[in-house]
């Protein structure tokens, strides 16, 4: 049971790590694109992309998702880690 909870039991550390995992894949995306334009004009004639674009707009698009996933995590847990700000029925304080 704890080799699960290594997997599945997020910290913070954890998700700046895949917050910064997918921000670093997004970035290498970009220039791979970038790149690939660039060799694209000058090489117009002779350079057969295939699916280069494709596969290169996929793993931007994962990469934006892993990010944002892990941007989400870090807000949940900040979330669960403070008190909730409410009132329940069990403290009646200043009534």
């Amino acid at each position: 049971m704890a080799k699960l909870t290594f997997i599945t039991g997020l910290t913070n550390p954890k998700l700046r790590a895949v917050t910064a995992a997918g921000s670093a894949a997004a970035v290498g995306a970009l220039l791979a694109g970038a790149a690939t334009l660039a060799c694209k004009t000058l090489f117009w004639p002779s350079l057969a992309l295939g699916n280069l674009p494709l596969i290169i707009g996929l793993c931007f698009l994962a990469a934006i998702q892993l990010a944002s996933l892990g941007i989400i995590g870090d807000y949940i847990t900040a979330a669960f880690a403070q008190p909730p700000l409410y009132a329940t029925g069990k403290e009646r304080t200043g009534f």
